[in-house]
């Protein structure tokens, strides 16, 4: 039990720095590493979090030249974003995850982001994804989730029978917004492919999201559909789904936030097609993200 584990002298103290490389589950992972924050900041003050000993090689970069994200957090900055864990908390309190990714040729990249959020105290972790994908991404790991969504070979088989296109898409749709209204965040993108059908579902789960006011974040191939023309315009609508969506709940509800992680072609992709991203945070990977 992940709760029975979170004492200090069970998972770790200052002096024994947290090592992503350990052979420990996620959620062991994530209670060493509150336990280190939580005993640094007892210990030492905002000065001391970047430079002691006891965290020794973890906050410092070996090329003293490039910038150091952790001499700019104090343990108060990781407080907020590591939700704690209480006797109050049951299995999914501390996040549920979706994650939109999974082609028959790209099964890695949907497996990386769940475990992801897995590792930063999530409680559980979806992946939606082809169901030619489905078996190699359960193989993976036993602490992820996987559903189909659809079947390439079925999107194949369809080819020139617009109806049965239709139908697949709309069960594809479907199929995630009956786990919608469970998540806290979803994730779209990973190893997607670039399938027009796929691409035609996960549009329409976007604005879903968006109506529902479930958290986005936009990585890989949702942000090529983004540069493409139909769809550039999608996050401009996000207040009219929103608004849909307070109308239904009877009070007024602003809209989530909405993440884009492009790296610098998939930003300059965007930014020559015009793609309409008002309000939504921007995360530029590079060489200093």
């Amino acid at each position: 039990n992940r709760y029975s584990e979170g004492s200090h002298n069970s998972v770790g103290s200052a002096n024994t720095p947290y090592s992503a490389s350990s052979r420990t589950s996620p959620q062991r992972r994530a209670l060493q590493a509150r336990a280190l924050f939580a005993t640094s900041h007892e210990n030492s003050d905002a000065a001391s979090w970047s430079n002691s000993n006891n965290t020794n090689n973890y906050a410092q970069d070996e090329d003293e030249d490039k910038p150091n994200l952790w001499s700019h957090l104090s343990p108060n900055d990781i407080a907020t974003i590591i939700p704690p864990l209480t006797f109050q908390s049951h299995k999914g309190s501390n996040g549920r995850i979706g994650v939109i990714g999974g082609s028959p040729q790209y099964t890695g990249a949907p497996y990386y982001a769940s475990l992801s959020a897995l590792h930063c105290g999530a409680d559980l972790s979806y992946i939606f994804c082809a169901e030619e994908a489905s078996l190699a991404i359960k193989t993976y790991s036993p602490e992820l989730m996987v559903s189909p969504f659809y079947s390439q070979k079925d999107l194949e088989d369809a080819v020139g029978d617009t109806e049965r296109e239709e139908l697949l898409i709309k069960n594809g749709v479907s199929t995630i917004g009956k786990a919608m209204e469970r998540l806290h965040c979803l994730i779209i993108g990973p190893g997607l492919g670039r399938d027009a059908r796929v691409g035609k579902m996960v549009t329409q789960v976007m604005k879903m999201a968006m109506g529902a006011n479930v958290p986005l974040v936009l990585d890989a191939d949702a942000l090529y559909l983004l540069s493409l023309e139909r769809y550039s315009s999608i996050l401009e609508n996000r207040h009219y789904y929103s608004q849909q969506n307070s109308k239904k709940q009877q009070q007024f509800l602003s809209p989530s936030p909405i993440v884009l992680t492009p790296n610098i072609v998939e930003y300059r992709r965007l930014v020559k097609a015009g793609s309409k991203l008002d309000d939504a945070i921007i995360v530029l990977k590079g060489h200093h993200d």
